[in-house]
């Protein structure tokens, strides 16, 4: 195994039965490429019929594509570098993303809960979801560290991201979310 997908989407709600992603945030990280890491955010124009206003309001969902366009052309927009304001075709960023998961290990804030949208997400849009059957919590991950520290007395269960961030010496209000 030599990718590493650290991945955050946005979704209209917190049921992949029901809701679906509409943002995806990626960065891919191969062994194989010695250029360094490829950042990818593209976006889906979502059916919000079954959306959870809350969950839109979570992800400040209307603040953040008031701008969105559809494109001329059927690809698959990586609007990473702030250019394009484009929604992408579903199929086209499950083709893409289907290859850059496929035999790898996805990494976030919350793995599982972006695991369990992709592998519902891509086969509605003709892909499977074939990275590795653990994804890695770094929440978790960086809680296990500072508690092999002995530095993790102050953090309480459930976790917080944002206060594991702390912990470890990481201001996420330095830091702009995708």
């Amino acid at each position: 195994m030599t990718r590493t997908c650290v991945v955050d989407l946005e979704t209209t709600g917190l049921d992949p039965s029901r809701h679906e992603p509409w943002e995806f945030g990626l960065i891919v990280r191969d062994d194989a490429n010695t250029t360094g890491d490829t950042e990818y955010l593209l976006r889906v124009e979502p059916n919000l019929r079954y959306a959870d206003p809350d969950s839109l309001r979570t992800c400040r969902y209307y603040e953040r594509t008031a701008d969105m366009e559809d494109p001329d052309e059927a690809g698959a927009w990586n609007l990473a570098d702030g250019t394009l304001n484009w929604w992408s075709p579903g199929r086209r960023v499950a083709h893409e993303l289907a290859r850059m998961l496929d035999n790898s290990v996805l990494v976030g804030a919350n793995a599982h809960f972006d695991a369990g949208f992709l592998a519902r997400w891509l086969p509605e849009h003709g892909q499977a979801y074939t990275a590795h059957y653990r994804p890695m919590c770094v929440t978790t991950m960086g809680y296990g560290y500072l508690r092999g520290l002995g530095k993790a007395d102050g953090l309480r269960w459930p976790l917080s991201s944002d206060e594991v961030s702390r912990a470890l010496g990481v201001d996420p209000g330095d830091y702009d979310r995708h």
